[in-house]
């Protein structure tokens, strides 16, 4: 793929982060009457200069009501701040949609961040599937901080829900309490904090595994997430450019009630890294600001307010940002506010009145209100290392009975490619049951994105992932990046075993097409990855035609390794991530086509291929009479003509001109089969020589040939084929090779045999002299005989007495009796060794000679 290629800035975070934190709002959240929320219209007034998703104003009395924010949590002992951060995003999202109705909601919801980090690091085990081994393969599985401790990126949160990982429950019956943020053992670690012994933490040498029957459960279905633009731009040479745009998209999404997952630069990448003096943050505010536009992110955190007038005066007095303003920030290091295992050290974050269990300010021994940290923390606007915003929209989990994907590894980027000539995606599944397909997903890479889907239905011996039947197709606009599902037009019903193709071409805002691809990309000595794509599984489509992607990534790794390995990096790409969501039908309905063979020639013009329908339904399900669709697929009524039989049960077609057509079968409710028919010059299946042995001439011999192609059509030489003979002059086997008309060889070869035996032997003389019978043979060596064999009997007794000669011409009869006999002679050729074909004998003898009759006298021998 000689295109641009880039690497999204969702790549190179490797964050190794701890706790979180918990809702601020006092508000009284018991009012239950059904109101309109007043939130839901902002886009009906100017966006506010201050906004708390803790405490959101819902009824317009201008005083916050309602909390969508759910409690600070605490990530150690693991580096996994990156699925903190968008589990507090995707709760955030949830609260605000699908459990809108339920005021106290934020108090219980609780998702799994121990499911999204474990099965983001630990690779696929399935041996049924021909992507088993695929993901992030640690050393030891069974050490936790080979599977936790590795970091990640926001974008490895979003890949993973996409493959239907998550978001579950954490405290869930049905999830065993393996899904809970704690080893299996429920060991804890000590520490001596805020001048006492206490549990800080879970342990990390408990056995933090989940069992592999658990990767797949989800609570909550991932229906869209949107990579947002960073207000950390950069100019064309690299430098730090504020965007205000991004900040303007942020706050949209905010108001839209969805926490926004953002990667930085902190001063500490873990919370157990305590500092007294921060490089970037403001400990006694609790404000942080990247100065050093040179800095990379190293933690994520989950945006979930703002305030524009925030003043810059208190950042760090030699390094304020330009102007006011800062998100307020949800981190992942505990609260004070929170128990264990949330409480985390107590003091980390903006302060506030620790509380009892019935919400009364705790006093300390002067009655003064006991200060802890809450968890929270300003990050300016003008951060400048800001990266990978990211917002998600979910469902109510409904599962689908199987999705259709090969890309198993949880990514941590996308690799784009662009290109000014039409590019397309594609990959191909196999139905695994009767099923529907409804759903197909994709993932844009850039804003503005126009995407193009097609779904075809295609012939078991496909070899382009459009040779076949497009059954239905759109076309959808996404203002933001990420991952998004479509639902399609129309369902597509899917036959057992039937194999069917997504095709997806993208155009970004700026008209270039894209190809994208989930890019793992692993560190030197941090972890090892596994991507597998197996043949005809993923396409592509550049410059004009299709191409395995198995090939294309082969040459993209060696393109792309120079430039990554000067960073202790190497990357691995996988398959496209295009899946397909299906249901299973009732009764595993299927349709089968049987037809009289798939291949015709212009010599079948007046015949017919037969194409029958028969139904079969695997669970007892019956089908009455239904009404059949027969079609010629675009282009093929080029190729065939075709007859519906009269009871519409069957088709007849007849051959046009040359090239591959489709007939396709279509009950509505139960799906679409499709039969591939080739219209060729007739390859020879069945021949035989006319003659299978000749006798030796001297000159080159030939036979006709009896050709017979697909469905018993006589074939004529010189019209269909011609023949081409070797080793046709000597005695033995010759050979003949049946080619097309332009003497081209077939694939594979095809041969004949035949034999050609020696000339008839003649005797030239007898002589019966000094006690023996001599005789002289006509020779007939250099036809490639292998000897005479010369026979003798006394007159008409019938009984044979065989000499052979192996060499010269002359023999000599010895230890007769007195008599008359008969000689004859016969030459011969062994085959035996050689390659012969059917028809062949392993000797081949030439006709007898005329018998000579000799008197043998008593006194003579």
């Amino acid at each position: 793929m000689k295109h641009l290629r880039k690497i999204l800035v969702l790549a190179l975070c490797l964050a190794l982060i701890l706790p979180g934190c918990t809702p601020a709002s006092d508000k009284d959240n018991t009012d239950t009457e059904e109101k309109a929320d007043y939130s839901e219209s902002w886009r009906e007034r100017p966006i506010p200069e201050s906004f708390d998703l803790r405490s959101v104003d819902t009824d317009g009395d201008g005083e916050g009501d309602r909390c969508f924010v759910t409690p600070v949590r605490l990530q150690n002992p693991f580096g996994t701040c990156w699925g903190f951060a968008a589990i507090a995003a995707a709760e955030i999202s949830i609260l605000g949609s699908v459990l809108h109705d339920d005021p106290d909601a934020w108090k219980t919801l609780n998702l799994s961040e121990k499911q999204l980090a474990y099965f983001s690091n630990v690779p696929l085990d399935d041996p049924d599937n021909p992507q088993n081994g695929e993901g992030i393969t640690p050393e030891d599985i069974s050490d936790s901080m080979q599977v936790y401790g590795k970091g990640g990126t926001v974008f490895l949160a979003s890949s993973t829900f996409a493959q239907g990982i998550g978001p579950s429950n954490e405290y869930d019956e049905k999830y065993d309490d393996y899904f809970v943020y704690r080893g299996r053992n429920r060991l804890t670690d000590q520490q001596y904090l805020e001048g006492e012994y206490r549990n800080f933490q879970y342990a990390s040498e408990d056995d933090w595994s989940i069992p592999e029957e658990y990767r797949f459960r989800q609570d909550y279905v991932l229906r869209e997430s949107c990579i947002l633009p960073t207000p950390a731009g950069r100019t064309f040479n690299g430098s730090y450019i504020y965007e205000p745009t991004a900040t303007k998209i942020i706050k949209e999404q905010l108001l839209d009630k969805k926490g926004v997952s953002i990667a930085f630069c902190a001063d500490t990448s873990l919370p157990s890294q305590n500092i007294t003096e921060g490089i970037y943050i403001e400990l006694n505010n609790w404000a942080h600001y990247t100065w050093n536009d040179a800095e990379l992110p190293n933690h994520a955190v989950t945006i979930v307010g703002w305030d524009d007038n925030y003043p810059k005066e208190n950042f760090l007095a030699d390094h304020m940002p330009p102007e006011n303003g800062a998100w307020l920030v949800k981190n992942s290091w505990g609260s004070g506010e929170e128990p264990f295992p949330a409480s985390g050290t107590y003091h980390w974050g903006i302060e506030v009145p620790k509380k009892d269990e019935n919400g009364n300010p705790v006093p300390d021994e002067n009655g003064e209100p006991v200060m802890v940290g809450s968890g929270y923390f300003w990050l300016s606007y003008y951060d400048k290392s800001l990266a990978q915003p990211e917002s998600f929209v979910f469902d109510m989990s409904v599962l689908e009975d199987y999705v259709d994907q090969y890309d198993y590894l949880a990514a941590s980027a996308i690799s784009t490619s662009e290109t000014a000539d039409t590019a397309k995606m594609a990959n191909v599944f196999t139905a695994k049951h009767a099923q529907t397909l409804e759903t197909i997903s994709c993932i844009t890479a850039d804003m503005n994105t126009k995407v193009d889907y097609q779904v075809y239905i295609l012939p078991d011996d496909f070899s382009v992932p459009d040779e076949g039947f497009a059954v239905t197709g759109g076309t959808e606009t996404y203002e933001y990046g990420g991952f998004h599902r479509i639902t399609l037009p129309d369902a597509v019903f899917l036959q057992p075993g039937q194999k069917y193709a997504i095709i997806l071409s993208m155009k970004n805002g700026n008209g270039v097409y894209e190809v994208n691809t989930p890019t793992g990309i692993a560190l030197k000595g941090m972890s090892n990855q596994k991507a597998i794509i197996n043949p005809k599984e993923s396409f592509v489509f550049l410059n004009g035609e299709w191409t395995d992607y198995k090939d294309v990534t082969e040459e993209m790794t060696e393109e792309i390794s120079d430039m990554y390995g000067m960073f202790g990096a190497k990357v691995y790409y996988d398959n496209f991530p295009i899946k397909g969501y299906c249901n299973y039908t009732v009764g595993n309905m299927s349709i089968v086509l049987s037809t009289a063979g798939t291949r015709l020639s212009l010599k079948d013009r007046e015949n017919s291929t037969g194409i029958r329908l028969s139904f079969r339904g695997l669970e007892g399900a019956t089908v009455g009479n239904p009404e059949i669709k027969w079609q010629l697929l675009p282009g093929s009524e080029d190729i065939l003509d075709m007859e519906v039989m009269s009871d519409g049960n069957g088709a007849r077609v007849t051959a046009r001109n040359y090239g591959d057509a489709y007939v396709s079968a279509s009950v509505d409710g139960i799906g679409t089969s499709i039969v591939k028919i080739t219209v060729q010059k007739d390859v020879p299946e069945r021949f035989l020589p006319v003659h299978t042995v000749l006798e030796y001439t001297g000159k080159p011999l030939t036979t006709a040939c009896m050709v017979i192609g697909s469905r018993n059509v006589k074939l004529s030489e010189g019209e269909d084929y011609i023949l081409k003979f070797s080793d046709n002059i000597s005695c033995g086997i010759a050979k003949m090779e049946i080619c097309d008309t332009d003497g081209n060889s077939y694939d594979p070869p095809l041969f004949a045999y035949f034999g050609i035996k020696p000339a008839k032997a003649q005797i030239e003389s007898v002589a019966v002299s000094d006690g023996r019978v001599e005789l002289v043979i006509k020779d007939q060596w250099d036809s490639g005989i292998s000897g005479y064999e010369v026979e003798y009997r006394p007159e008409e007794t019938g009984e044979w007495t065989t000499v052979a000669v192996t060499e010269g011409s002359t023999v000599a009869l010895e230890g007769l009796n007195e008599g008359t006999y008969e000689i004859r002679v016969r030459a011969y050729v062994d085959t035996e060794d050689t390659e012969k074909g059917p028809y062949n004998a392993d000797v081949y003898y030439s006709d007898y000679s005329e018998p000579a009759v000799v008197s043998a006298e008593e006194d003579s021998l």
